[in-house]
């Protein structure tokens, strides 16, 4: 019985912890696009987040912004994200990339969800109260993929939960007689 509730505790904690760390990495972090590229007067860097984009699956989006002069953290500006394929469709995805997403508000973050695979321009437009700009990257948005890694994830962790309930089923642990009885005792002096 021990033992069940051991195994039961160990899949929550393990679920609990796929859960927060798929938390975590949905804000912030990815691959760095750009690095403190000008725009106007700030310095941009854009990091993406997965670093291996695919259809239908969203899109992390982390701009960092810095006063170009002095490299103090801006929080007052105005950012879009506007994300257009250079292939096939024409159809422009943007949203405004705020601080209200970020963690810890440093940071202004988007998402966006791309409904094709190509190759994408993202270009981050920066409106403040100094001289504004923007910056242009290209990435490729690959094809969706066909394993469901969340799916795969819940099957291992159900079936380590079941071996583990299927080996505490088994033989009942020996009793101390038991025990006793089949260890070698060592010849006792006299």
């Amino acid at each position: 019985m021990m033992k069940q509730r051991l195994w039961l505790l160990l899949a929550l904690w393990s679920l609990l912890g796929a859960t927060l760390v798929a938390t975590v990495r949905a804000h912030g972090g990815g691959e760095l696009k750009v690095r403190l590229a000008p725009a106007g007067a700030y310095a941009v860097s854009v990091w993406l987040n997965p670093p291996v984009a695919r259809v239908n699956q969203t899109l992390h989006f982390t701009v960092g912004i810095a006063a170009q002069e002095n490299g103090a953290p801006v929080l007052d500006a105005d950012v879009q994200i506007v994300m257009t394929p250079l292939e096939g469709s024409t159809a422009v995805l943007t949203a405004p990339a705020t601080t209200a997403q970020s963690a810890n508000r440093l940071f202004y973050e988007a998402d966006l969800e791309p409904r094709q695979s190509g190759l994408y321009r993202a270009e981050i437009v920066v409106q403040g109260k100094e001289e504004g700009g923007h910056v242009i990257f290209e990435f490729e948005v690959l094809d969706a993929s066909p394993i469901n890694w969340t799916l795969v994830g819940l099957l291992g962790l159900a079936l380590i939960v079941a071996l583990g309930l299927w080996r505490s089923r088994g033989a009942p642990a020996p009793s101390v007689a038991d025990r006793r009885a089949r260890s070698p005792r060592p010849p006792r002096a006299h």
